[in-house]
């Protein structure tokens, strides 16, 4: 088919039916009339045998809420309920930019404890939490390979034993500003 009578073919082999375009590098582009209008959806590109949809197109499954879509800067990803990624080895984000403020964000629905992000082994056991309010529980031991920093009122600590290998313990210091005034009360209550 086409102007030369080999740009091209619609072939059966098997029971399989073949699309080709036949000449070099030339995609197969697809349109529909859209109110009057001819609007490209999606080619396949024959320079990088890709399929490419056009800006700002989708890609729907089931209804037009869930769907995939790009513009050329953003790649979107939308559903009315679950976004589920199953995989057999891992999952990978790689965000990496040239931006000061490149990275991973997650926005989460409401802010409550209900409402966070779990990671749980392959037993369905819920191995660390985030909650919209920031509270963090983890299951297992925390190793802090650097400063372990903590900012707030209290510091509670409910573990049946305390053990502190350092041999140096200091009340009433605080890093570069040195001690404390001497007016601050100091000391250990039983």
């Amino acid at each position: 088919l086409g102007a030369g009578g080999n740009e091209f073919s619609i072939t059966e082999s098997s029971d399989d039916v073949t699309l080709a375009s036949l000449i070099s590098d030339k995609d197969m582009i697809f349109s529909v009339n859209d109110g009057g209008n001819a609007a490209e959806v999606f080619r396949l590109d024959g320079d990088v045998s890709a399929l490419k949809m056009a800006s700002g197109k989708q890609i729907q499954f089931a209804d037009s809420g869930e769907n995939i879509s790009g513009d050329g800067t953003n790649l979107s990803i939308n559903t009315g309920n679950d976004l589920i990624v199953a995989a057999t080895n891992k999952v990978t984000i790689d965000a990496q930019g040239t931006d000061a403020g490149d990275g991973v964000s997650i926005t989460l629905g409401t802010d409550n404890d209900l409402t966070g992000m779990e990671l749980k082994n392959n037993s369905g056991a819920q191995v660390h939490k985030f909650d919209a309010l920031g509270n963090a529980v983890h299951s297992g031991d925390l190793i802090v390979n650097g400063d372990f920093v903590v900012q707030g009122m209290t510091t509670t600590l409910t573990s049946s034993h305390l053990v502190i290998e350092d041999a140096i313990v200091g009340i009433g210091t605080s890093g570069s500003t040195a001690y404390a005034p001497a007016s601050v009360g100091r000391g250990f209550i039983f």
